[in-house]
């Protein structure tokens, strides 16, 4: 009974895996879209190039089909992702209401300053 409950257990834990897989690559493709859409924007400035590479750079180091190297963040970072978004139902919207220990939305901002 205790061999039957933990293949179970190890198959249930694989599954949630492949899951967790499906939700980072969904959501890579979603920001790849986004940076593709603010390229071809007439409203997004051209000189911007530095943010657009580091964008490029980050969708590349969450998708788990690429796995693109990242200086800083590593695997746990990209957890923390669908942590914090459990943890507040309006990030889609908003990104008041987050209560971490580090100002982790300092730059909320930040890509605003790169339009027109």
């Amino acid at each position: 009974m205790e061999a039957l409950l933990k293949r179970k257990i190890d198959e249930f834990e694989r599954f949630m895996g492949l899951i967790q897989q499906a939700n980072h690559w969904r959501l890579s493709q979603t920001i790849k879209g986004y940076i593709k859409a603010l390229e071809s924007s007439q409203w997004f400035v051209k000189e911007n190039g530095d943010w657009l590479a580091w964008a490029h750079k980050k969708s590349e180091w969450f998708d788990p089909l690429v796995n693109g190297e990242d200086e800083l963040l590593d695997d746990q970072y990209r957890e923390m992702v669908f942590k914090i978004k459990k943890e507040n139902k309006n990030l889609g919207s908003s990104y008041n209401g987050f209560k971490l220990e580090y100002n982790w939305f300092e730059y909320q901002n930040a890509p605003y300053k790169y339009w027109r």
